[in-house]
C-alpha cells in the first residue's frame, strides 16, 4: 500500500466557464489576424478621451 505521488491534475479540472472562455479568447486572438481598422475598437477609450467625445457627439444628437 505505498502511497502514491502527488500529480499535477490542473489538465483535468473542471475550470469555471469565465476562466474557460478567457482562455479562448485568447488562443483565438493569437491564431487570427485582426484588421487594424476593426481592432482599435477592441479596448475602451480612457474617462478623458471618453469625455471628449461624447461632449463632441453630443453637439449632433437629434433633437
Amino acid at each position: 500500500q505505498d502511497i502514491q505521488p502527488k500529480r499535477d491534475v490542473t489538465r483535468f479540472v473542471k475550470w469555471p466557464k469565465y476562466i474557460r472562455l478567457q482562455r479562448q479568447s485568447a488562443i483565438l486572438q493569437k491564431r487570427l489576424k485582426i484588421p487594424p481598422t476593426i481592432n482599435q475598437f477592441r479596448t475602451a477609450l480612457d474617462s478623458q478621451s471618453a469625455r471628449q467625445a461624447f461632449k463632441l457627439l453630443d453637439k449632433y444628437r437629434p433633437e
